[in-house]
């Protein structure tokens, strides 16, 4: 059987439902048919058919999803029906990052730096935290052992102000060696500052006393642009701060970063699957074997086209495109390798930057006697970065 390996680009629009639809809702699901068990999307809550036209037909049914969860087509039995905004997702607390997520899932990312109004040492938690905020305030200790800092080397000590103190404890490392914050530190002779350089930029700045040698830094960087439109972290990778757009604020305007016409992106987690061999002939290669774990952007034109590099199986062509590509920042590139078992691959997401996407890989495999044995579905959030 021979295998292709197509993916376009395009927008994912999703629109939202209402939780007093009807029984059943009917869609059109765009892959052709010639008998209704071509169309097994792999939902029970579903009525799949073949249609006018041989286009395949979707009819949800809600009262198969186990009460109070909705039929939607494409995700099946689910909680909540699909988010078309961030403003959708608003879940009424303030240190959240609340945004519409690929696939029309909303996204509530608990940030603890806006809690910082609070109190030092709060954090977001909209479980436990105050009713508007979702900010938990700070506590006290009630003894030593509540004030455990897993650092060996120092004296974890509840004060009389139930405040807790870490003492650093030089003796409790081997010879040599000093207590800092973060753990036991060794200490190398040293003229500058530059050679006791530890090469993370994120733990903060070592110096040097040249009496004593390299002293370890005092505290981890701080990354602050004073901007509350910008989500501010220390990205160990890149050895540098990194202040990205909160773009679930309305207030804030946030630029519209453009997919790139170039670059090659790392993918974390890797999504990766090898299934599908042959019983018969264990050296033929599988069926089905991927690994998606970077991926090249270039342009033609208006033609995008997107090297799934890496990917082991020979029998895939790994040229992804989409003509025209869109300029809004988001996409969907997506696979069908039709046969008796359709599979479907979808990589959907948005850029963040210039050097970052966000996005969901989604595997899915259908048919009536599907012969892929061994596949499984894949629903994965990764993440691309610039090399």
């Amino acid at each position: 059987m021979k295998y292709r390996f197509m993916v376009a680009f395009g927008l994912l629009l999703v629109a939202c439902g209402d939780d007093d639809r009807g029984d059943a809702g009917p869609n059109d699901g765009g892959g052709t048919c010639s008998r209704d068990e071509d169309c097994n999307d792999g939902h029970e809550c579903t009525i799949d058919s073949c249609g006018v036209g041989g286009m395949c037909r979707f009819d949800t049914i809600n009262e198969r999803c186990p009460s109070p969860q909705i039929c939607e087509v494409g995700r099946g039995c689910v909680d909540e029906p699909s988010c078309g905004s961030d403003a959708e997702c608003d879940d009424g607390f303030d240190c959240t990052l609340d945004s519409c997520g690929v696939g029309g899932d909303c996204r509530n990312m608990p940030l603890n730096e806006r809690c910082s109004s609070v109190g030092p040492g709060s954090t977001c938690d909209p479980a436990t935290g105050m009713a508007s905020s979702g900010c938990t305030e700070p506590t006290g200790c009630e003894r030593d052992e509540d004030c455990d800092d897993d650092v060996e080397c120092t004296l974890d000590a509840c004060g009389v102000d139930m405040l807790c103190s870490h003492t650093l404890i030089d003796e409790r490392c081997s010879d040599g060696e000093v207590c800092t914050r973060t753990g036991c530190f060794m200490s190398m002779p040293c003229d500058t500052a530059a050679e006791c350089d530890d090469g993370n930029f994120c733990n903060g700045v070592e110096t040097c006393e040249p009496e004593f040698g390299c002293r370890p830094a005092e505290m981890p960087r701080v990354c602050n642009d004073s901007d509350d439109c910008t989500i501010d972290s220390c990205d160990p990778a890149l050895d540098m701060c990194v202040f990205r757009c909160d773009t679930s604020r309305p207030a804030c305007d946030c630029p519209v970063v453009d997919v790139p016409c170039s670059g090659i992106f790392d993918i974390s987690p890797a999504p990766a699957q090898t299934c599908a061999r042959n019983p018969f002939d264990p050296s033929a290669p599988p069926q089905v074997d991927y690994n998606v774990s970077e991926v090249e952007f270039t342009c033609i034109g208006s033609l995008i086209s997107v090297d799934a590099r890496n990917v082991p199986n020979p029998m895939i062509n790994s040229a992804l495109t989409q003509d025209p590509r869109s300029t809004d920042g988001t996409f969907r590139v997506q696979t069908q390798v039709d046969g008796t078992c359709v599979e479907t691959y979808t990589l959907a997401g948005m850029f963040i930057d210039e050097d970052t996407f966000e996005a969901t890989w989604t595997a899915m495999y259908v048919g009536f006697d599907c012969p892929l044995s061994g596949c499984s579905a894949q629903t994965i959030a990764v993440t691309g970065t610039r090399r």
